[in-house]
């Protein structure tokens, strides 16, 4: 599944703005220019008594002299000629745009009074409005308001709605992102004239309401991110207006109603997260002026019509995580228009077409997680405009040639792992790509190390376990661990050395060097890294250094991993900046002495392997304060003395973190 939102500089619009002053809207004011009604600025006032305003947004909604002109206050568009207001721009946050219903002009009006709405772009998280509203002013109604949005704030109490009811010459109604709860009121049938209402990301609730058919002249109705539940209902058919239709992520089922046919307008059907459990109905391939199509999240069954290569117009198809089966069908290749593609976490089978080639505007496919088999067609070098390509976790083999990616320029990831594919290119092979994230485990890559990975200098994700190396790293390519989030070369017969990697830039860093050939010492790590896996190599030496490394600096590590190594020497009393571990192994090495009593400020840890080493003496006390421990294996060491009495009663959440149970299964004492 993947959304995109498509931002149009502001300043743009500015110039164009100036250039050509939309003909209904208030710009600048001279002192000839119409200003506001003066019954409609004491609405106004009498409107933001009714609020709570945190932020003191609405600021400048003041009765003084110097702010007369409510044309001018935040989040209000007069018009130019009479005065009244015809707009109210409330949101809190950014404004998103239809762009089916508003013009440039119009668009940068609603720009400018939203700007002078946020005082600031880091101030939303106590921008939000809130309060019960009643009817601004008696018999003031803002007959000529045609725009009201209070999107994206905490308003909860319904009777916000029995006013806005009242505004019988409203076009646009945005109450989403709000707090309301229960049915949609009746009353909303009142509103005759809206062509958008957006009421998503409330907590609606209920079959969704019949009374919804009288508004016909509707053309965008946005219900997602509710609580409907029940079909779809047959009065939606009466709203034959309607380009943009969005029931996403509710609780509706059954199957997708036939009567939906009726909605030859429509440009944009999303379904997404629901529970339909019938096949995708053949009326809904007949939709050629259809350009958004998301029914992923469901329960649909049944194959890939050849018939969906008649929805010529579809930029975005998602039909992921479903239970489709079936092929994927060669018509798939004349939807010359996709740009977008979501087929994952399906039952999907046999071989890709090789007219996924034809598909000349297509940037994101996502096959991952099918039953996808045969090989991967060469025709995929021909989508010059591809930025996203999933196809792991299916059964895809075959060889994977320099051709494959010919034209590939504008590729940023390629996950592809959990496939049986050998790569064969040149050794001097340069991509014509840069990568973003790149995943091929499970590939056959080796067993020379791939210089071409050394070429990515974009790389932010680096996945290739399982890949047959065998061979040392080049150093060139230690210079890309400093940029990278996640680094996983695991399972392979990779040799040679670590070096220290003391700065890395990314936010909670994950590498993943385990069940290697690794030797020497270990290396110093950077303190952003949150996971560090370098287990089963053969790595020497003390740990003193990477311990005590920058102890000046607290340590992000929740995840350590040193065991099955040839470490030794003893534990430095350096844990004292390792609070966030939650896991630690150094078992299956050749520690010695007694474990060191600061250990005891690993006070996140619940998991502790100690085993198969030579520790001593006993175990420290203060591992009483480590009371998140559910497993403790300090199993074949020298301890000497009993079992700590402390163990069964400070751990009581050993073996079963949600009960306090006084025995200590969990726990492996052998050697003690």
């Amino acid at each position: 599944m993947m959304r995109i939102t498509i931002a149009v500089p502001l300043t743009l619009l500015l110039c164009l703005l100036t250039i050509h002053p939309p003909p209904n809207f208030c710009t600048a004011h001279s002192d000839s220019e119409v200003r506001c009604i003066e019954s409609e600025r004491h609405a106004l006032l009498n409107f933001k008594q009714h609020l709570t305003d945190p932020s003191n947004r609405l600021a400048s909604w003041a009765a003084s002299a110097s702010d007369v002109d409510c044309c001018h206050w935040v989040g209000v568009v007069c018009h130019n000629r009479t005065g009244h207001v015809l707009q109210l721009h409330l949101r809190s946050n950014y404004p998103v745009y239809d762009y089916e219903l508003t013009t440039i002009e119009q668009r940068t009006a609603q720009d400018e009074a939203y700007s002078r709405s946020r005082f600031g772009e880091l101030r939303l998280s106590v921008c939000y409005l809130s309060g019960f509203i009643s009817p601004p002013i008696p018999n003031i109604n803002f007959s000529s308001l045609t725009t009201l949005d209070l999107s994206y704030n905490s308003f909860e109490n319904t009777s916000i709605l029995f006013w806005v009811f009242g505004l019988h010459n409203l076009v646009s109604l945005d109450l989403s992102g709000n707090q309301f709860q229960g049915p949609i009121p009746v009353h909303l049938q009142n509103l005759t004239s809206l062509r958008h209402l957006d009421l998503s990301w409330n907590q609606f609730q209920g079959p969704i309401p019949v009374h919804l058919q009288n508004l016909t002249s509707l053309r965008h109705l946005d219900l997602s991110y509710n609580r409907f539940q029940g079909p779809i209902p047959v009065h939606l058919q009466n709203l034959t207006s309607l380009r943009h239709l969005d029931l996403s992520s509710n609780q509706l089922q059954g199957p997708i109603p036939v009567h939906l046919q009726n909605l030859t307008s429509l440009r944009h059907l999303d379904l997404f997260g629901n529970a339909f459990n019938s096949s995708i109905p053949n009326w809904l391939y007949s939709f050629s002026h259809l350009e958004f199509l998301n029914l992923g999240y469901n329960n649909l069954q049944g194959t890939l019509s050849s018939a969906i290569g008649n929805l010529t117009s579809a930029i975005s198809i998602d039909l992921s995580y479903n239970k489709l089966s079936g092929q994927l069908t060669a018509e798939l290749g004349q939807l010359k228009n996709l740009v977008i593609l979501s087929l994952e976490y399906n039952s999907i089978s046999g071989p890709i077409p090789w007219s996924i080639g034809n598909l000349s505007s297509l940037r994101y496919l996502d096959l991952e997680s099918n039953q996808i088999n045969g090989t991967l067609p060469q025709s995929f070098g021909q989508l010059s405009k591809l930025e996203s390509l999933y196809i792991g976790l299916n059964m895809l083999e075959g060889v994977v040639l320099e051709v494959h990616f010919t034209n590939l320029m504008r590729l940023k990831t390629l996950v592809a792992a959990q496939n049986r594919l050998t790569l064969e290119v040149s050794d001097n092979w340069t991509p014509p790509f840069q990568l973003n994230h790149l995943d091929l485990g499970s590939w056959n890559l080796g067993p020379k190390f791939p210089l071409w990975f050394c070429s990515q200098r974009q790389l932010l994700t680096l996945g290739i376990s399982n890949t047959r190396i065998l061979d040392a790293v080049p150093p060139s390519f230690w210079n890309l661990p400093s940029q990278l989030s996640y680094l996983n070369i695991s399972h392979n017969q990779i040799y040679g050395e670590i070096p220290h990697i003391p700065i890395i830039l990314s936010y909670f860093p994950v590498l993943d060097m385990s069940s290697n050939r690794f030797k020497g010492l270990l290396p110093c790590i950077s303190s952003n890294v949150t996971f560090l896996d370098l287990s089963n190599n053969s790595l020497s030496g003390s740990i003193s250094h990477f311990l005590c490394y920058k102890m000046n600096e607290p340590k992000n590590m929740q995840f350590l991993n040193l065991g099955i190594n040839l470490l030794s020497g003893k534990l430095s009393n350096c844990w004292m900046m390792w609070k966030n571990l939650y896991a630690l192994n150094l078992g299956k090495n050749n520690f010695t002495g007694s474990i060191p009593t600061s250990i005891g400020s690993l006070v996140s840890l619940s998991y502790l392997h100690l085993d198969n080493n030579r520790f001593s003496r006993k175990l420290p006390s203060s591992l009483k304060n480590c009371e998140w421990l559910v497993t403790i294996d300090v199993a074949k060491n020298d301890f000497v003395g009993s079992i700590p009495s402390w163990i069964g009663h400070r751990l009581s959440r050993v073996n079963n973190p949600e009960v306090n149970i006084p025995e200590v299964t969990n726990v492996s004492f052998c050697g003690y």
